[in-house]
């Protein structure tokens, strides 16, 4: 790929807090936010057969009982993937945290049970978190209104300005935690926090660089590295910092998510779209259109999960895949023991080997949908 000048970008210091991830569609993918060498990220679909309903039983609507605890013990890193970010440090309380639109935010301690289920749509508009990460003790959340943060997925602050308010706000941003920073993508710019709280914008030159919706992000290797797309041609830069990026010239294929394990990065997209790299500039493609679609991509468990429309494949080493069973088209992530999808219509499904997977979770009739999910650890600070 030719390699576009090095964009170099002009520091505005400003506060933030910990940001919410959200949900775009396209073609009938939607994005996902891309994690480091621990978390989760990946796509979305909408699909009429991801609607099916759990019993009431399964069901948890705002949980004004439970919350979660302060303090606790946890373990460093427990997976590679692309869709959020995962905490390294310090020690806390492990916690699957989802997102979506109108500001949904929903978390699991267990990835089974769901709890404080919040909406807060401060405008009439989608209001999707597009950006999903956690590090540091801390949830961040950016989108459509700005960045959201939060210590236990109960209590949340929205940041002030200058961090964008309103639409279209941080709209089509990713978000992951690598390196010991936030680093979040949106349009042209990129933002970075080393605490969570207070974040430095980095505007581009000229505005080059920039994609509609940035997909996933993923750090590895030294490097951060961002997918996206602009409404159908596929985006793509990378970062050694998080600050100054190299960006490429745009592929004719949309990319949906990327994940990074075992020393590769694997980035999905459209029409089975599939490749590996080790720096995020030299791709090589194993591209399957018999997949379909691929709405997400993580890794967990010593394995790339992907997911598509007619498949379900995975990679031990990222370069050769095998398919098998159909499975959901969403988002994916990995996290603890599980990977995790959101797909359209609020549900919430794990699984234990990327295969056969169990629905935990399913919003009342109508609740806004769920696009993102993720697992670190928070508190413990």
């Amino acid at each position: 790929m030719r390699s576009l000048p090095t964009l170099q970008r002009a520091a505005v210091p400003v506060v933030a807090a910990v940001c919410l991830a959200a949900l775009r569609c396209y073609a009938g993918v939607t994005g996902a936010t891309a994690g480091d060498a621990g978390l989760l990220d990946a796509t979305v679909g909408h699909d009429a057969s991801d609607a099916t309903a759990l019993p009431d039983s399964n069901v948890v609507g705002n949980d004004v009982q439970t919350s979660v605890p302060d303090v606790g013990t946890g373990t460093g890193d427990a997976g590679h993937d692309a869709g959020g970010a995962h905490d390294t440090g310090p020690p806390g309380v492990n916690l699957y945290v989802a997102s979506g639109y109108q500001n949904r935010r929903i978390v699991s301690q267990d990835g089974t049970t769901w709890v404080n289920d919040t909406i807060d749509p401060p405008n009439a508009l989608d209001d999707i978190g597009t950006g999903l990460a956690i590090g540091l003790g801390m949830i961040v959340v950016a989108g459509h209104t700005g960045i959201y943060t939060s210590p236990d997925g109960k209590n949340w602050t929205h940041l002030p300005a200058p961090v964008p308010q309103v639409w279209p706000g941080l709209g089509g941003a990713a978000a992951t935690f690598g390196d010991g920073k936030f680093v979040i993508v949106d349009s042209s710019d990129s933002w970075t926090s080393t605490d969570g709280m207070t974040f430095t914008q980095h505007s581009p030159d000229g505005g080059t660089g920039g994609a509609t919706h940035w997909d996933g992000i993923a750090y590895g290797n030294g490097v951060f590295f961002a997918v996206g797309d602009s409404n159908g041609p596929g985006d793509r830069k990378v970062s050694t910092d998080g600050i100054t990026w190299t960006s490429y010239v745009q592929d004719s294929i949309a990319w949906s998510g990327v994940a990074y394990g075992q020393g590769v990065f694997v980035a999905v997209g459209a029409n089975g779209r599939r490749a590996w790299t080790t720096d995020g500039a030299t791709l090589t493609d194993t591209t399957d259109a018999t997949l379909g679609n691929i709405g997400g991509v993580a890794f967990g468990n010593g394995k790339f999960v992907a997911c598509g429309t007619n498949f379900t494949a995975t990679s031990t080493d990222g370069k050769t895949w095998t398919n098998s069973a159909a499975g959901p088209v969403s988002d994916l992530s990995f996290g603890g023991t599980l990977f995790l999808t959101t797909t359209w219509m609020s549900n919430i499904l794990t699984s234990a080997d990327g295969q056969t997977w169990t629905h935990v979770f399913s919003g009342d009739s109508g609740s806004p949908a769920l696009s993102r999910v993720t697992w670190g650890l928070v508190g413990g600070h």
